[in-house]
């Protein structure tokens, strides 16, 4: 559910596009966009969102005053608001963060390191482990 502005119409778009869903996913898009003449009114479209699911269960993304629909929405019909997962909402640049580390490796041991690592946590359920003075003294260093 979108912002108020036309602008969020981009907004829309991108966000049903980028959707990975296997349900059916259906942008909204409001009147006064397109028609100056008509007035938004956030409980006629909750009402209306509401009158038109049938045996579906929702799942919502919405910002600005879409957030106001959605609530009103959640509260006219929550038996149908899909609450399999927890909504978190975090702010944007946040969210941009987070996409920003998507791009990122993720390191994929291999067999040899999976190896050092349950060997490394045998010794250590051992007790077989060094203090740091003590590995300092082993290696040479000098303080």
């Amino acid at each position: 559910l979108p912002g108020y502005s036309s602008k969020n119409k981009d907004w829309v778009d991108a966000v049903a596009a980028n959707l990975k869903f296997d349900g059916i996913i259906r942008p909204f898009y409001w009147g006064h966009w397109t028609d100056e003449t008509k007035n938004f009114n956030a409980t006629e479209k909750a009402m209306l969102i509401a009158k038109h699911v049938k045996n579906e269960k929702l799942n919502i993304i919405a910002k600005s005053i879409g957030t106001l629909v959605c609530a009103l929405t959640a509260n006219l019909i929550p038996e149908k608001i899909n609450k399999n997962e927890e909504l978190v909402a975090i702010p944007r640049k946040e969210y941009q963060k987070l996409l920003e580390l998507k791009k990122i490796r993720e390191y994929t041991p291999t067999p040899a390191d999976k190896k050092a690592l349950a060997r490394a946590e045998k010794n250590l359920r051992e007790g077989k482990t060094l203090s740091y003075n003590e590995l300092v003294k082993k290696l040479g260093f000098t303080s």
